[in-house]
């Protein structure tokens, strides 16, 4: 009965554990984003890991049920395990395997949120072929810091991608984005790049 009521204790310590708090890392927030209405997130994405925490962290407060399109990767399986162990059920993952653009198109067509990281580098071209497929609206996200990025796509290290990202400050803005997808893949692409960044 003890270890039980030790195991519990620890599990209620661990689920109040913030994870940008244990990096001793705050960010602002300029404005907010609509709570009501289905939304294609797109966000910066120039400190790994931090800008997840961040907008995970922003999802928690509002309440937002969305799925977060994420690398399949160890650590992003650990984080999707760790929501869940707290409790944390109204926020999913979809993991980068095959067929991606469909699956969002999936989700979308059953009235969910969905974001998604678009990194300085990326050339991908799925947000427009989501778009191009169904009529949703974007929402930009962007956190910015007055340090010097920290990507995996930089060929950072995990070590040093934490240790340069903590004891930080952040901000976060949200913007709407007026989607054309009259141009080219390519122009809408570099137009929402240039917005971000």
């Amino acid at each position: 009965m003890n270890k039980l009521i030790i195991l519990l204790l620890i599990y209620f310590i661990f689920i109040q554990i913030n994870l940008l708090s244990l990096l001793n890392n705050s960010y602002d927030t300029n404005n907010s984003y609509d709570t009501n209405k289905k939304q294609f997130f797109v966000s910066t994405h120039d400190y790994n890991h931090i800008d997840l925490l961040i907008l995970i962290n922003e999802f928690i407060k509002n309440k937002t049920k969305i799925t977060i399109v994420a690398a399949n990767e160890i650590g992003n399986y650990i984080l999707y395990y760790y929501l869940r162990f707290i409790g944390i059920f109204h926020i999913d993952f979809l993991f980068v395997t095959e067929n991606t653009v469909d699956k969002i198109v999936n989700l979308f067509n059953k009235n969910e949120n969905v974001l998604i990281y678009l990194s300085r580098k990326n050339k991908g071209k799925g947000i427009y072929h989501v778009v191009k497929q169904i009529n949703v609206p974007i929402t930009l996200c962007k956190i910015q810091s007055n340090h010097p990025p920290t990507n995996f796509n930089d060929n950072e290290s995990i070590y040093n991608i934490f240790t340069k990202n903590i004891n930080k400050e952040y901000s976060l803005s949200y913007e709407n984005y007026n989607t054309d997808t009259n141009q080219s893949s390519d122009s809408f692409m570099n137009d929402i790049k240039n917005k971000l960044y």
